[in-house]
């Protein structure tokens, strides 16, 4: 492994209390100061990646000498991001929500692949807050003037005490200092928050602004004193990876400005010449370009099936859709090389992110309904109706309330507004109804009812098991008008929209090249799995119209042909005549699937197809069939069926 870093870096620990360990986890800084020219978002310590409640930085585990054991991503908990979520203005998104949300990322990670995680135990208990002093070149953490380290306040009954929010119940993240002698101190390293925080109105005088050392250079990794996480780098991105499999170069991996190969065992991979030639990597090679053509092929079919597995698996464990599926979604990890076992077989995914779903607060064990984290924005990979959630006030008028057998209360009313009620009629209904001394969130189905008054949409509010007091209030609401009501309309998401993410991740792996985009090859999938459903005949197998399909349209077989797996010129009648016709629009056949509503033989029939209970078992059926392909695809490494298949055509000719 290597024993530096790229000019001006240097690896620093992130505890001090890791002095005289033999091993260290350690970040990548930049210590020298940045030219004019050079910014980076994280400043000067190496960003992989950010999310929403998430900063991973690049760091390595190294020993007592400095040598480096292992590249690591270094994942920092934080709220700073969280201020355009779409669920924070709905109050869902307190301390003790993002806890335990981390704390379940951090699970399905180490589920995911258990030898890659490494546990510190701050992925359940708080680290005290971390600077990287970049003059000395070693963590620095915060204490008051008598010495008494500065410590995350998560204490609820201290914070109330003193007049403050509760840790649990609020999102906010002070610093918190204990004395035998006086009462504790809090303290704040960022003053802007305070200025955004509602409930700190009257409390503002409580909380101390930390004075960091003047003259000092530090780099701020952990200020919040969030939770950790530990796992080894995963050093490809999944499209980059799959374009690397295409024949494209792997250049390394970007770190702002600096671009770096940080394992010398994969340098190799860079010339993708020597690579085919020499044949230490792929187990294709000696056989030439058809060889290494259906290597691909089988790889990036390996890979897909990986990324629908791992999919599944995450929302099993968690209950939860993704909700934010991409590219991004997953990383490419390969192991070293060892014996004759060709590395790229080798390459295994693993989740680079967590999913952004959280399910609406609706007080009943009879349905659950999800909507994401994130404030939704347009992306290939999610369908149209995923796009912004339309918010406004209204007028509800109640036209009748309902009673279910029990007890629960259950409005019919119209509401009145100048907005745009909903995207469909599957969309859920948001409303915030002053009711009884309080708020109370309530949960509607639109109707599609023809023959209101413009600006008027009907609907009937879900039964919630609500407190007595509440559910008395809502029966005596009859007749009643409520103006000014804030509602919000949230389409129906659940895992089936994670589904229709993977297709176009399919079409990703499987038709992008150098010659078309994404965007590109996503609408000509799309428009596929149409015309499968529009040229539906009895009896005949999907398999079999996919193949008639493709073989009366060449403009079809011109944008999703197999030629379309290689960057290196690969022809269509080269292609096809090295990878059966049958099998490649057998699997194309079975992408169209993925895309809900799409045709009859969708797997879903709609995006509201699959229980909210048992939302992963919508991925079986995908999953039995890609066991099926690979095992064909498998096939054609193994066994010379291209000459075969000459020799077929000679004795069919003569024939």
């Amino acid at each position: 492994m290597p024993a530096t870093l790229p000019d001006r870096h240097t690896l620093i620990p992130i505890d001090a209390a890791s002095a005289g360990q033999p091993l260290r986890i350690c970040v990548a800084a930049r210590t020298a100061p940045p030219t004019p020219d050079e910014t980076s978002p994280a400043g000067p310590l190496v960003l992989l990646r950010s999310a929403v409640d998430a900063r991973v930085y690049l760091g390595a585990v190294c020993d007592a000498a400095g040598q480096i054991r292992e590249w690591v991503e270094i994942w920092v908990q934080t709220t700073a991001g969280l201020a355009g979520a779409f669920h924070t203005s709905r109050g869902g998104l307190d301390n003790a929500a993002l806890d335990a949300r981390w704390r379940e990322m951090t699970a399905s990670f180490l589920a995911a692949d258990p030898a890659a995680c490494i546990q510190t135990g701050h992925e359940q208990t708080h680290p005290r807050p971390a600077f990287i002093n970049l003059d000395t070149a070693s963590p620095w953490h915060p204490a008051d003037p008598e010495g008494r380290a500065w410590l995350p306040a998560t204490d609820d009954a201290a914070l109330l005490a003193a007049g403050l929010p509760a840790y649990s119940s609020s999102s906010l993240r002070l610093w918190r200092a204990d004395s035998a002698a006086a009462a504790a101190r809090f303290a704040t390293p960022d003053p802007a928050s305070l200025e955004t925080a509602p409930e700190l109105e009257n409390t503002k005088a409580k909380i101390e602004t930390f004075a960091f050392p003047p003259g000092a250079r530090l780099a701020p990794l952990n200020p919040e004193g969030g939770l950790l996480f530990i796992r080894r780098l995963a050093p490809f991105s999944l499209d980059d990876y799959a374009a690397f499999l295409g024949g494209r170069p792997w250049k390394g991996n970007p770190a702002g400005r600096d671009t770096c190969l940080l394992d010398t065992a994969l340098k190799p991979l860079g010339d993708w010449d020597s690579l085919q030639q020499g044949g230490a990597f792929l187990f294709g090679a000696a056989t030439g370009r058809a060889g290494r053509f259906l290597e691909t092929f089988h790889l990036k079919l390996s890979l897909f099936r990986q990324a629908v597995q791992l999919t599944r698996d995450a929302i099993h464990r968690r209950q939860l859709p993704l909700l934010n599926l991409s590219a991004d979604t997953f990383r490419v990890s390969l192991a070293a090389p060892a014996g004759a076992l060709p590395a790229l077989w080798t390459a295994h995914l693993v989740p680079a992110r967590a999913g952004q779903a959280v399910a609406l607060p609706i007080k009943t064990a009879d349905t659950r309904y999800f909507m994401a984290l994130e404030q939704p924005a347009a992306s290939v990979y999610r369908p149209s109706f995923m796009g912004q959630p339309i918010r406004g006030q209204g007028a509800v008028r109640v036209r009748r309330v309902f009673t279910d057998t029990g007890g629960r209360a259950s409005l019919d009313a119209t509401l009145v507004t100048h907005e745009r009620v909903g995207h469909s009629a599957s969309d859920i209904l948001w409303l915030r109804l002053p009711l009884a001394a309080r708020v109370v969130d309530l949960f509607g189905r639109l109707d599609t009812e023809e023959g209101l008054a413009s600006g008027e949409a009907r609907f009937r509010t879900i039964p919630q098991d609500l407190d007595p007091a509440v559910n008395e209030a809502l029966r005596a609401t009859e007749g009643a008008v409520f103006p000014g009501t804030p509602f919000e309309t949230i389409p129906l998401l659940g895992s089936p929209a994670d589904l229709y993410s993977l297709g176009i991740l399919g079409a990703l792996l499987l038709t992008v090249n150098a010659g078309n985009t994404l965007g590109v090859a996503a609408d000509d999938m799309l428009g596929f799995a149409r015309k499968l459903a529009q040229e539906t005949q009895p009896g005949e197998p999907l398999a079999a119209r996919a193949l008639r399909v493709a073989g009366a349209d060449p403009r079809i077989r011109s944008a999703l042909g197999a030629h379309r797996l290689a960057c290196d010129g690969i022809t269509q009648e080269e292609a096809f005549g090295w990878l059966p016709p049958d099998l490649w629009w057998s699997i194309l056949a079975t992408l169209a699937r993925f895309f809900p509503g799409a045709g009859p033989d969708s797997f879903c029939k709609d995006f509201g197809d699959a229980s909210p209970f048992n939302l992963e078992k919508i991925f079986d059926a995908p999953l039995h069939e890609l066991d099926n392909h690979l095992v064909r695809s498998r096939s054609l490494i193994v066994t010379d069926w291209t000459a075969n298949r000459e020799i077929s055509r000679v004795i069919h000719r003569l024939a």
